[in-house]
């Protein structure tokens, strides 16, 4: 109580425009928890892929590492089909300029994640990491064949894009998904 004293009039202040910001964040996080939830997995999932990607601006290496499936899949299971929509849409964007891949490629990346958030609903009738491989494998499928058949894109390289793409995701799924999936509900 004798430090409270001691404080100058602007410290109180401040104090109480803290402790009163921080009762308000914790009603309306109990008021609108799912959606503040929500917010923060499908902002987060969008800057942790923009991250992620960062590798591409210095690796030229054929290797699709990403992590946007797996977020597209959980904010659509958890929060609904606009909110996979717009993990897919904006996150696949915002990737693809701020590293410069702007290019004929990202039309079909974009169709891919766009498939994922699509067939996600569908899928809920196998447990949640069956579900994120065989969409992971839907994906990398329709893309293998766009880019084959559509840019006639080198098959090694594809093959590559694709396998290294099938691959994470199936560890994200088994390792990682179950988890965020309970703390996202």
């Amino acid at each position: 109580m004798n430090r409270l004293k001691k404080l100058t009039k602007k410290e109180k202040y401040l104090l109480c425009a803290y402790l009163g910001n921080f009762v308000i964040f914790i009603l309306l996080y109990f008021l609108f928890s799912k959606e503040m939830r929500a917010l923060f997995f499908v902002t987060g999932f969008i800057l942790l892929n923009i991250f992620v990607s960062s590798y591409k601006k210095n690796i030229d290496f054929p290797v699709e590492i990403e992590v946007l499936t797996l977020g597209i899949i959980l904010c659509t299971y958890s929060y609904g089909i606009k909110a996979g929509l717009f993990v897919a849409i904006l996150g696949s964007v915002l990737s693809s300029i701020i590293y410069g891949y702007i290019s004929p490629f990202m039309l079909p990346m974009i169709l891919g994640y766009i498939l994922v958030a699509i067939v996600t609903p569908l899928s809920q009738v196998f447990n949640l990491t069956l579900a994120g491989i065989i969409i992971t494998l839907v994906k990398n499928i329709f893309l293998f064949l766009f880019y084959h058949f559509v840019f006639s894109y080198h098959l090694g390289k594809n093959i590559s894009f694709s396998v290294s793409n099938i691959v994470l995701n199936t560890l994200l799924f088994f390792n990682i998904a179950p988890f965020l999936i309970s703390i996202m509900n």
